[in-house]
């Protein structure tokens, strides 16, 4: 039993999957990738038992067999060789040739006890594009990192009729992106770190939701997630229907200002203080226990109320990096409420902070 396969195509997909191989010592099969080869077709299956990423790719193959192979071991082979692949199974044995280098390697299992993949009624469809998946991947970055934190440690899917929304929040620092869809049905789930990892270089795609898991599909790549069964935090509660946004600012300017502050901030606080004075705004961090003090000044006309207001100088610097327009607004109410931000003349994309409590 043998195929043929392209190198290159191999190569690609085993690279994708290399982010759900694990070392598990329970189930040592899991960190193989199961090869599927049937006439002129090879399906690759990887997964660390949440979630799962299927690929097809074509070859050149006779008599259908399957067998899984260590990952790291077919990754390492495709990545020193550059003439298509020859893969021959003989019982235990797998003969694996590329141009004059043959390499011998040993099955990883029995195809039977590999995990099989995740099947569910999926009864919510979504088309969704490359964009959706960029903008996953932010809300990714702002969700808890904390376990015992069920309701905060994943990503939330709100879907709409007319709109689909991700939200990724720590309860200090909040991620919110609508965009325009169509769904014959609503639903909120919380997506695991590793979907979106899985799916972020996804293009043009559908959505498939159902009862237990989530599924993506984009050309010939699958990637099947078990959904949270927590409810996601009712982050609505602390966004009020009008937010009045007093603080427009450039974003760059405003990454600079903060970022030449932080060399004297606390390193467990990385406590800054926004200081407002009429068309001036000085920026000011402390160490006292090393004795250190830096402060910078922004000129612009603002409408802030408050004398001074502090602020986490690394989570502020985590969400100005996660937006892409360059001029931005800032909503700064009182000393101990949450700071809103926006892109300017855009209501799609908001983010928030909580500011931290300033002692003299």
């Amino acid at each position: 039993m043998k195929a043929t396969v392209n190198n290159d195509a191999l190569l690609s997909e085993l690279k994708k999957m290399s982010i759900l191989i694990k070392k598990n010592a329970i189930i040592p099969i899991t960190s193989s990738v199961k090869m599927e080869f049937e006439k002129n077709k090879l399906m690759l299956t990887a997964t660390d038992l949440e979630t799962t990423f299927i690929s097809t790719i074509d070859c050149q193959c006779k008599n259908p067999f399957s067998m899984p192979v260590d990952h790291a071991d077919i990754l390492e082979i495709c990545s020193n060789v550059v003439a298509p692949i020859q893969i021959e199974l003989k019982e235990k044995a797998i003969l694996i040739t590329s141009g004059k280098s043959k390499y011998n390697l040993t099955v990883a299992g029995n195809t039977e006890d590999f995990p099989a993949n995740p099947t569910d009624d999926y009864d919510v469809e979504v088309p969704v594009e490359a964009e959706f998946f960029y903008y996953l991947n932010n809300a990714n970055t702002c969700h808890s990192k904390e376990p015992l934190k069920v309701n905060l440690n994943m990503v939330a899917i709100e879907v709409q009729k007319k709109s689909i929304t991700v939200i990724g929040t720590d309860a200090n620092i909040l991620y919110k992106k609508t965009l325009d869809c169509n769904s014959k049905k609503e639903i909120t789930v919380m997506v695991c770190d590793m979907f979106v990892q899985s799916c972020k270089g996804f293009q043009v795609s559908n959505l498939f939701i159902g009862e237990k898991f989530i599924k993506a599909e984009c050309g010939n790549d699958i990637v099947i997630s078990r959904l949270s069964e927590n409810k996601f935090v009712s982050y609505k509660v602390i966004i009020p229907k009008e937010i009045e946004y007093n603080l427009p600012i450039n974003r760059d300017e405003l990454k600079t200002a903060v970022k030449s502050i932080t060399v004297a901030t606390n390193a467990t606080s990385k406590l800054c203080s926004f200081n407002f004075t009429k068309d001036n705004i000085k920026l000011i961090s402390k160490n006292i226990d090393y004795g250190k003090e830096a402060e910078t000044e922004l000129e612009l006309t603002h409408t802030v109320a408050i004398e001074n207001i502090g602020v986490n100088s690394g989570q502020l610097l985590h969400l100005l990096n996660i937006i892409d327009d360059s001029e931005i607004e800032l909503a700064v109410a009182q000393h101990d409420k949450t700071i809103f931000i926006k892109p300017k003349d855009d209501n799609s994309l908001l983010l928030l902070i909580q500011p931290l409590f300033l002692t003299n």
